[in-house]
């Protein structure tokens, strides 16, 4: 990794701040194995408090999100075997890395119940429900994560991209839909915008308004699965 960035900004709260750290956009342990070996992992120049926040917010995501993906697809391979591994206690390194794992699939197990139509409205879509001989389970993420997840690849492709802030005068609107009901806003952004392909596990799709290069329309694909539609406007 090359040096720690200094004297910039952080990319997601804005602060300034002497030295700062790399964010991967995303993580790199989202990657799949499908990824070609060459290409260069996004980062962006990121204070430790919110590295940290969000990697906590990273890692739990990767874990429920992957316990839900078939381990043979294209676009996610290897992620479900990562959420796996990250809950088995025998694999961890030393004494600390076993419990910390151990911690994590309790949390998981607390967190997964019997999937009942009255939650069906709460369900992340392509996420379920799946037509099964068995009884599905459902497994719950805080809102707020996926939300400020979101946010934070919108704020990171930002900067890659045009090596621009999304300052506070601006907002950032997030939306997880069915793929019917994004058909318009899709097509709309493969006719006036542009699409960034980091291999089959990440595909981001941006269009900027005419009038305002910060403004934009974004659909962003992880794992041709996680699917997010944006947009950031003046407020």
């Amino acid at each position: 990794m090359s040096k720690s960035p200094c004297n910039q900004r952080c990319v997601h709260c804005l602060g300034v701040f002497g030295t700062l750290t790399w964010d991967h956009i995303p993580p790199e342990s989202w990657y799949p194995d499908t990824t070609p070996e060459m290409m260069e992992k996004w980062k962006v120049p990121c204070c430790y408090t919110c590295n940290q926040e969000l990697s906590k917010i990273e890692k739990e995501l990767l874990i429920k999100m992957g316990l839900c993906i078939a381990p043979d697809r294209t676009e996610a391979q290897g992620i479900a075997d990562k959420a796996l591994r990250s809950l088995k206690p025998e694999l961890g390194k030393g004494e600390r890395d076993k419990a910390h794992r151990a911690k994590a699939r309790q949390k998981v197990f607390r967190h997964m119940m019997k999937f009942q139509d009255k939650i069906a409205s709460g369900v992340l879509p392509n996420f379920g429900p799946y037509e099964s001989s068995e009884e599905p389970i459902a497994v719950l993420i805080p809102a707020e994560y996926v939300e400020r997840f979101s946010k934070k690849l919108v704020r990171g492709f930002t900067y890659i991209i045009d090596g621009e802030y999304i300052e506070e005068d601006y907002v950032i609107d997030v939306f997880f839909v069915q793929d019917e009901a994004a058909n318009e806003s899709v097509q709309l952004i493969d006719k006036h915008g542009i699409t960034y392909n980091q291999g089959p596990g990440l595909i981001v799709k941006r269009a900027v308004a005419a009038d305002d290069s910060k403004s934009a329309m974004w659909a962003i694909s992880i794992w041709d699965k996680f699917k997010i539609y944006a947009t950031v406007e003046k407020r």
